[in-house]
C-alpha cells in the first residue's frame, strides 16, 4: 500500500516539475460542507497568494480572505491534514516520513510549475492549495478571486450556497451496536393521496456528489391522524464517513413516478468528528484599547457559521459582536471603556443539524490599555465681583476628571500649584467649570490659570492653554487721540491714532474702528470685526468717501473699553463733487484729442485723465495743469475703442468726482 502511495507522489512531483504557463485559476463546488475551492495553475511561491471572497449581499462580514502558503516543514504539512474532513482521510495516508519526503521535492519544484491534484483533494489541503469555506448563508451567491500581492489574478468563481433548512420530516440518527451508524428519515405524506400512489423510491446521495442515485424502497409506513409518516433506514457502518441526502419520489400503478420531494440529511461522522473548542482565551491589549480572543477547533470544517458574544458582565446580557470564520483567530475587539471586564463566547452551527447551536464556555478579559490623557480645549475665564470661574471643554471620552491650576501674574507655568479638588466628569456633559473664591485673590493681582485632564487609565495630561483672569475693579481707559485720515493711493486710505500700548497701568488689549451709521442703535458700526491687538494703532481702509466719519475705542485685559474717541472725516469734504463736465473727443491725424469744460472752482490745482479698451481696468493715462483743457493721446491704435474719464485734482492730491464716460473709435486718418 505504501508503495503505491509513494509511486502516486513521486508522479505528482515529476509531473509538478514540467513547465507550464497556465495562469493561476481558482476551481470550486458546493456541498453540505460548504464551498470546496481549489487552487489550479502555478504554485504561488513568491509573493503574498490569497484567496478572497465577496458575497452578493452589502454585509461586510461576507469579505473573508485565505492566506495560500506551501508548507515550509512537514509539521506545517501534517498541520494542514487537521482541516481534512474524515471523507478523505482514506485517499491518502500521511506519515510524518511520508510528510518530509513531500515537502523536500516539492521545493524543488520551480515557480511556474503546477500539480495536478485536483482529483486528490487531501493532497490539496496537506500542501495549502484547498480551503473548505463552511460560512455561506443559504440563498447568497459567493464569489472567489485569487489575489498575489494584492492584484487580482485570472479569472473569479462563483458559489451558490443552498443550505438546508430544518423541516419536521427532518431525520434523527444516533449510534447503533458494533459502531454502525443508522439514518433514519421520516417523510410526512398526505392521507388523502394515500390512494393514488403504489410505493415509494428512495435515493441517496454520496459525499460531495449531488447525483441522487436509487437506493432502495421505503421500508415501513405508519399512519398519524390524517398523515402517512414514510421511514427509510440506511445502514453505513461501511460507507465513507460523511453527510448523506435522501428524496423519495412516489409511483402510481402505471408506473408514472411522481414529484421528487424535499430532501433529508444525515450523517455518519464517528464521534472523533465532533466540532470542539480545543482552546479559547481574551487578552488585552497594553499598547492599544483592545482585546485579543484567540481560539482553536478541532474539525473547524465542521463549522457553518460562529457567532461572537460580548458583555459586561458574567451573566450579561450577552449582545452579538461579530460573525467570524473558524479559522479566523484571533478577532481584535476594539473596546470603548479601559480598566473594565469584559466576558465572551461563542456560538457555532454545525454543518450537521441540530436543534441548537454548539455554545462554549465563557472567557474573560480586562482591558489592560492606560488610555493617555488629552489636555482640555476650549478654556475660558469670567469674573463676577470676586469669584474668578474657569470653563472649559471636555477633551475626550478618555477623560475621568481634572484639576485647575493657578500662578500669579502671567508667571511661569512651572509655577502653577494645583488650587481645585479633583472634578469628576459626570455622564455626556460637554462643558466645566470651577470657581476660584480664595481669600487669597486681590484686586491688584492678575491670575493665570490652566486645566490637566486625568484619563479613565489614571494618566495625567500637560496643562491646557492658560487664561489670565483679574478680580472685577473698572478701569478708566482713556480713548485713542490725534486721530488722522489721509489718502495712500487712489482708493485706499490710511487712519491712524496715539498708541496707548506703552502706559503698562492700562492692561492695555487692543482698538477697534467704528463707522458713524445713523441707522445703527448708537450711530455707529465696527469697521473690522477683529480687533487691532497692542501697538497696532493704525488701519488701511477702502473707498472713503467724505461724508464718511470714524471714531477708535480702547480695551484692555479685563473687557473695560474707553468712550468713542472723537471723529475724523477726509478734509476738503466740499472737493469731492463738481468735477470735470461736457467730455468730448475728436480722431485727429496723431492720435485722440481729449477735450473738458473747466469747473467753476478755483480750488483746482490740476486734472487727472484715465483710459481703458474693453479688456482692461481704467488706468491714469496724464495729468493735465490747470489751465489745460485738452489732450492728445499719441498712443492709439487703429481700430481699438477707447474709454476716456477726468477728474479734478486739489493741493492736497485730492480728487474729484469723475465726469462722464467718453468713448470714442480710432480711425484711420486720410490726407
Amino acid at each position: 500500500m505504501k508503495n503505491i502511495f509513494s509511486n502516486i507522489l513521486c508522479l505528482l512531483i515529476v509531473m509538478a516539475l514540467q513547465p507550464n504557463v497556465q495562469a493561476q485559476s481558482l476551481e470550486a463546488g458546493y456541498g453540505h460542507f460548504g464551498a470546496m475551492i481549489y487552487w489550479q495553475g502555478p504554485l504561488p511561491k513568491q509573493g503574498k497568494a490569497e484567496i478572497r471572497r465577496t458575497g452578493s449581499s452589502q454585509d461586510r462580514r461576507d469579505n473573508l480572505s485565505w492566506t495560500i502558503r506551501l508548507p515550509e516543514s512537514p509539521d506545517a504539512f501534517l498541520n494542514n491534514v487537521r482541516k481534512i474532513p474524515p471523507v478523505y482521510e482514506g485517499l491518502f495516508p500521511f506519515t510524518e516520513k511520508s510528510a518530509t519526503f513531500y515537502v523536500e521535492k516539492l521545493q524543488q519544484v520551480s515557480t511556474t510549475a503546477t500539480l495536478p491534484t485536483a482529483n486528490v483533494p487531501n493532497v490539496l489541503f496537506a500542501i495549502g492549495l484547498g480551503i473548505w469555506d463552511t460560512t455561506l448563508v443559504s440563498g447568497q451567491t459567493y464569489q472567489y478571486q485569487i489575489y498575489i500581492d494584492d492584484m487580482p489574478v485570472g479569472e473569479p468563481v462563483k458559489v451558490e450556497a443552498s443550505i438546508s433548512e430544518v423541516y419536521d420530516w427532518m431525520p434523527t440518527y444516533f449510534a447503533a451496536t458494533n459502531d454502525e451508524l443508522i439514518i433514519r428519515c421520516k417523510w410526512k405524506i398526505p392521507y388523502e393521496r394515500k390512494s393514488e400512489v403504489y410505493s415509494y423510491l428512495a435515493y441517496r446521495t454520496a459525499p460531495f456528489q449531488p447525483d441522487y442515485q436509487l437506493h432502495r424502497g421505503i421500508e415501513s409506513f405508519a399512519v398519524s391522524g390524517d398523515t402517512i409518516i414514510a421511514v427509510f433506514m440506511d445502514t453505513l457502518s461501511r460507507q465513507t464517513p460523511g453527510i448523506y441526502q435522501y428524496v423519495i419520489r412516489p409511483v402510481n400503478r402505471f408506473g408514472l413516478l411522481g414529484p421528487v420531494s424535499e430532501y433529508a440529511i444525515g450523517s455518519n461522522f464517528p464521534p472523533a468528528a465532533e466540532p470542539i473548542m480545543t482552546y479559547m482565551k481574551a487578552t488585552g491589549q497594553k499598547d492599544q484599547p483592545k482585546i485579543n480572543v484567540e481560539w482553536r477547533l478541532n474539525n473547524p470544517w465542521r463549522i457553518r457559521t460562529m457567532r461572537l458574544y460580548r458583555s459586561r458582565s458574567y451573566d450579561g446580557p450577552y449582545a452579538l459582536l461579530a460573525h467570524v470564520a473558524p479559522d479566523e483567530s484571533p478577532y481584535v475587539d476594539a473596546i470603548e471603556d479601559v480598566m473594565e471586564s469584559y466576558f465572551y463566547y461563542f456560538e457555532m452551527d454545525d454543518i450537521v443539524p441540530r436543534a441548537e447551536p454548539l455554545v462554549t464556555a465563557k472567557v474573560t478579559s480586562v482591558s489592560d490599555y492606560v488610555w493617555p490623557a488629552q489636555a482640555p480645549d476650549s478654556i475660558f475665564a469670567e469674573v463676577d465681583g470676586k469669584a474668578i470661574t474657569i470653563h472649559w471643554k471636555r477633551g475626550g471620552f478618555q477623560d475621568r476628571g481634572y484639576y485647575v491650576l493657578r500662578a500669579t501674574g502671567y508667571g511661569d507655568p512651572d509655577s502653577s500649584q494645583i488650587v481645585s479638588p479633583f472634578i469628576h466628569v459626570t455622564g455626556d456633559s460637554l462643558w466645566y467649570s470651577w470657581s476660584d473664591t480664595s481669600s487669597l485673590l486681590t484686586p491688584d493681582n492678575a491670575y493665570t490659570y490652566a486645566v490637566i485632564s486625568e484619563s479613565i487609565g489614571y494618566d495625567k495630561s500637560l496643562p491646557s492653554k492658560s487664561v489670565t483672569a483679574q478680580q472685577k475693579v473698572k478701569q478708566f481707559m482713556p480713548p485713542p487721540k490725534e486721530l488722522k485720515l489721509t489718502r495712500l493711493h487712489d482708493e485706499t486710505f490710511l487712519l491712524r491714532w496715539s498708541d496707548l500700548s506703552a502706559d503698562e497701568t492700562l492692561n492695555h488689549l487692543g482698538y477697534r474702528v467704528y463707522k458713524k451709521d445713523k441707522s445703527a442703535k448708537d450711530e455707529f458700526v465696527t469697521v473690522h470685526d477683529t480687533m487691532l491687538f497692542f501697538e497696532s494703532n493704525y488701519i488701511e481702509l477702502q473707498g472713503v468717501t467724505p461724508e464718511d466719519e470714524f471714531v477708535v475705542k480702547a480695551f484692555n485685559i479685563f473687557g473695560d473699553e474707553s468712550v468713542y474717541s472723537e471723529s475724523v472725516s477726509l478734509a476738503e469734504p466740499f472737493f469731492y463733487r463738481f468735477g470735470p463736465q461736457y467730455l468730448m473727443g475728436k480722431n485727429e491725424e496723431t492720435g485722440i484729442q481729449v477735450r473738458w469744460n473747466k469747473p467753476l472752482r478755483d480750488d483746482i490745482s490740476g486734472y487727472v485723465i484715465y483710459r481703458m479698451n474693453e479688456n482692461e481696468k481704467p488706468t491714469r493715462v496724464a495729468t493735465p495743469g490747470v489751465e489745460e483743457t485738452t489732450w492728445l493721446d499719441t498712443k492709439v491704435k487703429n481700430g481699438e475703442t477707447y474709454y476716456y474719464f477726468i477728474t479734478a485734482q486739489s493741493a492736497g492730491r485730492m480728487e474729484s468726482e469723475a465726469s462722464e464716460v467718453l468713448t470714442i473709435t480710432r480711425k484711420t486718418f486720410n490726407n
